[in-house]
């Protein structure tokens, strides 16, 4: 704390990343303003929409590390000091290169004790307890689960497109390998459109 999140920009100065998960908004051709202030995003869900959105969340994000690791499809890599905020750079640059590396029975704990303890969340009381162990240690945890779930589904398999139609099938979220979409690029359709 303070996440500098950027939310507002000029019409055609700026775009969000075209990612699976953790996307910022880039820019370019002007500055950026600072607002003092907080931001609260006070979701009035309930315990079990909180478990549903972080379940679908974290089969995105195994996606993202997947891909980061086996270069699957193309990755959006516009996020740079120079396009967004310090902060947003440097923690994906932690995430990409430290954390994502570590084994999550590891990762999970440690991420969670350095909310909790070293970012004192504990002085949240009870109900921050239950906030910072389920979005950082149990979401952190389900991610590395449903990661190395994927990972065993796949590792038999040696072609990018039979691994991103296994994928598909195991997520149902429509992935295309790199050579596929360069073969259908001239078709308009999105390639991160979930199945219907």
């Amino acid at each position: 704390y303070p996440l500098v999140m950027l939310r507002l920009w000029r019409r055609g100065h700026g775009r969000v990343e075209d990612r699976w998960m953790d996307e910022h908004v880039v820019v370019w051709g002007g500055r950026t303003v600072t607002f003092n202030g907080g931001f609260a995003d006070h979701n009035l869900g309930d315990l079990s929409y909180f478990t549903d959105k972080h379940n679908k969340y974290a089969t995105r994000e195994a996606i993202e590390v997947l891909n980061q690791r086996l270069g699957l499809f193309d990755r959006d890599e516009a996020l740079n000091a120079r396009s967004a905020s310090p902060q947003a750079s440097i923690k994906r640059w932690v995430k990409e290169r430290l954390y994502n590396r570590l084994p999550f029975t590891v990762s999970a704990p440690l991420y969670f004790l350095w909310r909790y303890v070293f970012q004192l969340g504990f002085l949240d009381g009870r109900s921050g307890l239950v906030y910072h162990f389920l979005q950082g240690y149990w979401y952190r945890f389900l991610v590395g689960a449903r990661l190395m779930e994927l990972e065993r589904a796949v590792a038999h398999l040696g072609d990018k497109s039979e691994i991103c139609d296994e994928l598909s099938r195991l997520t149902g979220h429509r992935l295309v390998a790199r050579s596929e979409a360069l073969a259908t690029s001239n078709v308009n359709e999105d390639r991160l459109a979930p199945r219907i």
